[in-house]
């Protein structure tokens, strides 16, 4: 069976592009082991790169990077968005930490990442630990932007992305996934050229700006959108998409199903 009798499901395109020599991997806002959910389903072949790129881990669970807020100014920002009366969780060894596992933003996250988080109270405020990232969650989107430009004033040692519409991504100055790509390539021995990256969010923008082939699917942001070099139209699987008009554009029928 080819392609034009029945459409490939979006594993069985990933499981032909590996199968052709070509190495697949995440590159995420998602923990390490939120974003091994879905390893089953996509045939891995580099390490992860996690927390919108302030950790890199190999499928063994070897960390090759990890560049989290430092303590003291971790507990700085959650005690900012607290007084806010703003959402806001953080991330230690692989653990989600929430003030209250049974709010309905930490049950939205835990139903979304499929993490269960560590229930800290009050301690989530009152004691320092480097956070790998930390996120906060405000639905408002114009709250979001002056939250996003007092805590930029405040921080200026970090950097403030969203994704989704209502997640406010924290991270250390200069840490994102496109720094952190580049950084995996070079430890692969991979050239910016022989790299292709997707991306739907404004934490992809990094990523889509510095490598040429970057692709922005149909839903995303408009960040990344201008980032990217190439958008997916609507209606079309993107990986579909992306071996049809930019891997094997001359192939009718790139990938066989069996």
């Amino acid at each position: 069976m080819t392609t034009e009798s029945c459409p490939p499901t979006r594993e069985e395109l990933l499981r032909g592009l590996a199968e052709r020599g070509m190495r697949i991997t995440f590159v995420t806002g998602r923990m390490f082991r939120s974003a091994m959910r879905f390893a089953d389903r996509v045939p891995l072949g580099a390490p992860v790169v996690a927390y919108n790129g302030a950790m890199i881990v190999d499928q063994m669970g070897i960390t090759w990077y990890h560049d989290p807020i430092p303590a003291d100014t971790s507990l700085e920002v959650l005690r900012f968005f607290k007084s806010l009366g703003v959402y806001v969780q953080a991330y230690r060894d692989e653990e989600l930490l929430v003030e209250e596992a049974s709010s309905t933003r930490a049950r939205y996250y835990t139903e979304l990442s499929g993490v269960s988080p560590l229930e800290m109270g009050e301690a989530l405020f009152d004691e320092p630990f480097a956070s790998t990232k930390i996120l906060a969650v405000e639905e408002d989107s114009s709250r979001l932007g002056r939250i996003i430009k007092e805590a930029a004033s405040r921080f200026p040692d970090l950097e403030f992305y969203t994704s989704k519409g209502h997640f406010l991504e924290v991270m250390r100055r200069g840490v994102n996934k496109g720094s952190s790509l580049e950084m995996l390539c070079l430890l692969l021995g991979l050239q910016p050229q022989e790299v292709l990256v997707m991306g739907d969010g404004d934490n992809d923008r990094h990523m889509l700006s510095r490598f040429p082939t970057s692709v922005a699917v149909a839903s995303a942001s408009k960040g990344a959108k201008e980032a990217a070099r190439f958008h997916v139209p609507e209606g079309i699987d993107p990986v579909s998409w992306i071996a049809d008009n930019l891997l094997f554009p001359h192939d009718r029928c790139p990938l066989e199903v069996p």
